[in-house]
């Protein structure tokens, strides 16, 4: 289906075309548009459908026109079928559906396209290009849906973006000798965009080049009359010197004559792994990956070890060469071992030489830059976040590159196609032979044993030991590979009878990737060869279903026969052995990562007995509930290293709460769930937060008492910072009175979690719930001598105080929290007694002074270790805006933004930041707002941390500070 999202908008869907059915739809439809593939709340839904007073159901409402919408968008879909392309997850609805799908994304695409083009001199692909994605421009975009507000800035960003692809195409319409060509086109625009000076002085150029001087001159003082009639301004300075250069025939406005500029001839065939052998029962999927490859698209095919992902992406890029005429590239991760090596290896893969103070990304990107191309990156898995990232820069840079990636997991980048690679069917028991001749896992197999044994009869005899063959290796193309080289010495029986005892004894003969050696031989092998001991950690291994560090091994090692002590001879004979990988080495500060490979962990899951594993994943379970549980106070010191331990021990931590939370609730699960909500907002895992919350809505049924509002109370958290203030009031009315009157041996627990709580309501202005929370936590922790959590909770009351317009008493209680904390040294008192200043400078519209306090907050959220920073950069962005620094403005309010996209959340944050937003773009200019927003998004994609840091470092002064933007 495509959407014609330019002009009124329609669906075409197999050229038959019509409107979505009501214009509510249209309204939902138009938004999901805007922000095609990213999540969209509810919030801005509602907003776009009513306007800032909806009605009382209006949640209701838009679940009845998100399920019509679906019936619109998959008419075929059956009753019990999830949908496919308009989905809902935790973070909202998403619209699942090519960029290259909508009229706009093409246009902005295209542009992007066709700007690098030009300077490349690439006049005639500039031409080609610019015409179809014009003509697909009927006018604003969604021009029949009502707007509310939201729909102006996408509205002139996509016309800012016709108008900027009709000057592109104007320039090299000229380049190519067609100048009357280009005035031709440019009459209606100029006519549409009379103020647009750069239209005119194209247009003018035109007419002169096609020996039309007085016509020329007479558009000059056309567009003299109109600016000097509508706005009192002359022609600006390119205008009014191209009219004297045309008095005067300046030589060099002639037209060039020089034979156009080629593009870039193509590069050599690439070297494609694996092509000399056909490839079986993949044809499907091929037809499916193929069309996904695009401009600026990225497609990840994802699937288990063996399963033949490198063959497949090679057969794509061959059979795909042609769609790309500067050239096709393939990138062999597996031996890249570090993350800093990615973008190294890519340069290699281009033939590109080193140059002098030019990182390896930079010549990289300069040598993909406005090319139509494809990059396989192959066997990505191990370097995730790294190859993630030089991706996402790639596609950014490069709106006409595809890529193609391999990998045991998806990139998780911004738009990414995944494709899930399964194992060949293996066809039933009681198939009929002519079904076992046809399968893929069969002719696989005889494909590859013809040679030495050409004679056998999938249909007859043969047919039932094929099946049982590549059932026994579960339908992996490497283990029925592997199988069909043992035909040459043995009998297919013999072959059948042995994988059926054990799959994990096929081996390869002959050479090949070391990789591919066996499907579990060298598992099985490494085993046998390790000692006892070696092998019971490699065993309980299996409970810790992710990166692990050297302390959580230490923990399985607490169980008898092992002992604590041995955890790092036995760990490093392990690794030693390739039973286990290092993820990531050591640093300062952090512990060295490792993992059990899939195929590995398959091998001890399976080795691990019933005993075994209930004494191993105890143990692990009391190990993650004695760190989490003996961390430090919210805000006290240490934070930044716990966070830092939990990162590293994510996926131990994430197993006990399943088991602890979900799978047999228990109190200490809930206690364990409210301690790791900070964790999850400060380290921008708010995702995460609201998953666990409601993985753990079941408990409520099991627990009682405080441990069942505990669990309440973390979901009403999950509520608050999602924005759904309604939903978050259910959860704290329920929650907030019993953990107010806590039984007197638990008392500094609920003093935490009604922190916890405060400071969660508070962030999603839920603030009444913020009062009472912190109200209650300052009660309760002063009962139970708890210093940290009762003044965090008076500073907390301070930020509350200002938002209910108590401005005085807000600032005087800030500062007694400020003074006080010189004794307690509590970076979340300081940090909400900072924002209280922050934002009553706000209020006061005094900019210098915000900045000073915005400064003071972002130093105390480093020192926190959060990386969570939208909301300090929305309000500074407030404050730029307030000291009259419009350009730092919008980079800030652009960060914010881009920081919230990351975070799967809606922006603005807060009330008011759309007005000024809008009024900013008016001061500006659109074009000059524009370049200062794609710098602020552009840093938004940096590490936050890094991000903050270079802006203020402890101890900078804020007046340097404020302009690092």
């Amino acid at each position: 289906m495509e959407f014609r999202d330019l002009g009124p908008l329609l669906l075409d869907d197999d050229d038959v075309v019509r409107p979505p059915s009501g214009a509510r739809l249209s309204t939902v439809l138009a938004v999901l548009l805007s922000r095609v593939g990213e999540p969209v709340g509810a919030a801005p839904l509602v907003e776009a459908i009513w306007g800032a007073d909806p009605p009382a159901r209006s949640g209701k409402v838009l679940e009845s026109h998100i399920w019509r919408l679906r019936k619109v968008l998959e008419p075929d879909r059956g009753p019990r079928v999830a949908p496919t392309v308009l989905t809902t997850d935790a973070t909202g609805y998403r619209l699942e559906v090519d960029p290259e799908h909508l009229d706009s994304r093409r246009l902005a695409a295209v542009a992007a396209s066709c700007r690098a083009r030009l300077g490349e001199a690439r006049h005639a692909e500039v031409v080609a290009a610019s015409e179809p994605a014009l003509a697909r421009w009927r006018g604003p975009f969604c021009a029949d849906v009502a707007d509310t507000g939201w729909l102006a800035p996408v509205r002139e960003r996509y016309s800012d973006l016709r108008l900027d692809l009709a000057e592109h195409r104007a320039v090299a319409l000229m380049a190519v000798g067609q100048p009357e060509r280009a005035a031709h086109e440019l009459a209606a625009l100029v006519a549409e965009h009379p103020w647009r000076e750069r239209l005119w002085e194209l247009r003018i150029l035109g007419l002169y080049r096609s020996g039309r001087q007085a016509a020329a001159l007479a558009a000059f003082d056309q567009v003299r009359r109109t600016l000097a009639d509508e706005l009192g301004v002359d022609p600006g300075p390119e205008l009014a010197r191209l009219h004297h250069r045309i008095l005067t025939h300046d030589e060099e406005l002639r037209p060039d004559t020089a034979p156009p500029v080629e593009g870039p001839a193509r590069l050599a065939d690439p070297r494609l792994p694996g092509r000399r052998r056909s490839i079986v029962g993949r044809e499907a999927d091929q037809e499916r990956v193929v069309p996904r490859l695009g401009p600026a698209s990225l497609v990840t095919l994802v699937g288990p070890g063996g399963v033949g992902k490198t063959r497949l992406a090679a057969e794509i890029a061959a059979v795909a060469r042609d769609r790309f005429p500067d050239g096709v590239w393939f990138v062999d991760l597996a031996p890249v071992r570090h993350a800093d090596a990615v973008a190294p290896a890519l340069a290699e893969a281009l033939a590109l030489a080193p140059v002098a103070d030019t990182s390896p990304e930079e010549l990289v990107l300069a040598r993909l830059g406005g090319r139509r191309g494809l990059v396989v990156l192959d066997n990505c898995e191990h370097l995730l976040p790294a190859v993630g990232a030089v991706v996402d820069r790639l596609l950014e840079a490069c709106p006409g590159l595809a890529v193609l990636a391999t990998g045991r997991e998806p990139l998780e980048v911004p738009g990414e196609h995944r494709h899930v690679l399964e194992p060949l069917p293996v066809p039933g028991y009681d198939a009929p032979p002519a079904e076992l001749a046809g399968s893929a896992a069969v002719r696989l197999f005889l494909e590859r044993a013809a040679d030495t044994r050409p004679g056998l009869d999938a249909a007859g005899p043969d047919g039932a030991v094929l099946r049982r063959i590549c059932a026994a290796v579960g339908g992996l193309p490497l283990g029925i590979e592997l199988a069909a080289a043992r035909s040459r010495a043995f009998e297919l029986s013999e072959i059948a009878d042995s994988l059926e005892r054990s799959p994990a004894q096929l081996s390869r003969s002959g050479p090949g990737p070391d990789r591919h050696a066996t499907l579990l031989a060298t598992v099985e092998w490494s085993y046998r060869l390790a000692g006892p001991d070696e092998q019971t950690l490699h065993r309980r291994l299996a409970v810790l279903p992710g990166p692990f560090t050297l302390e959580a091994a230490a923990a399985l090692c607490s169980v008898e026969p092992l002992r604590t002590e041995q955890a790092l001879d036995l760990l490093g004979g392990l690794v030693h052995r390739s039973l286990v990988t290092a993820v990531r080495p050591g640093t300062s500060g952090r512990a060295t990562t490792f993992r059990q490979l899939e195929p590995i962990r398959a091998h001890a899951d399976r080795a691990l007995d019933a005993a075994e594993r209930v004494a191993a994943a105890a143990a692990r379970d009391r190990w993650v509930l004695r760190r989490v549980l003996a961390g430090p106070l919210p805000g006290a010191a240490g934070q930044p290293a716990y966070y830092d331990w939990l990162d590293d021990d994510l996926a131990p931590v994430r197993a006990c709460l399943r088991s602890l939370l979900v799978e047999r609730p228990e109190p200490a699960g809930a206690a364990l769930a409210a301690r790791l909500v900070f964790y999850w907002h400060d380290r921008e895992r708010l995702v995460e937060l609201a998953r666990w919350a409601d993985a753990a809505s079941a408990a409520t049924t099991v627990l009682t008492g405080l441990d069942a509002a505990v669990v309440t109370a973390v979901r009403g958290c999950a509520e608050a910072l999602g924005h759904d203030v309604a939903a978050a009031e259910r959860h704290l009315s329920a929650a907030v009175p019993v953990l107010a009157a806590p039984p007197p041996e638990r008392a500094a627990e609920a003093g935490r979690v009604l922190l916890v709580v405060a400071v969660c309501a508070w962030s999603g202005d839920a603030i009444s719930w913020a009062t009472t929370a912190a109200t209650a936590a300052v009660t309760v922790a002063d009962g139970a001598g708890d210093a940290h959590t009762a003044l965090a909770g008076r500073a907390v009351l301070a930020a509350s105080a200002l938002l209910d317009g108590e401005g005085e008493r807000a600032v005087a209680l800030a500062d007694a929290v400020l003074a006080d904390n010189t004794a307690v040294g509590n970076q979340v008192a300081a940090l909400f007694a900072e924002v209280t200043h922050s934002i009553a400078t706000q209020f006061a519209r005094d900019g210098v002074a915000g900045l000073r306090h915005a400064d003071a907050v972002l130093r105390t959220q480093l020192r926190l270790g959060t990386r969570n920073f939208a909301d300090s950069f929305e309000s500074r962005g407030t404050h730029h805006l307030h000291a009259g620094q419009l350009d730092e403005a919008a980079r800030a309010y652009a960060v914010s933004s881009e920081l919230s996209t990351r975070l799967g959340r809606s922006w603005p944050w807060h009330p008011g930041t759309d007005e000024r937003v809008a009024a900013l773009r008016a001061e500006l200019g659109p074009r000059e707002f524009a370049r200062h927003w794609d710098s602020g998004r552009r840093m938004g994609r940096l590490d936050p941390t890094e991000l903050v840091a270079g802006l203020v470092l402890d101890g900078t002064p804020a007046d340097a500070s404020s302009h690092a933007l």
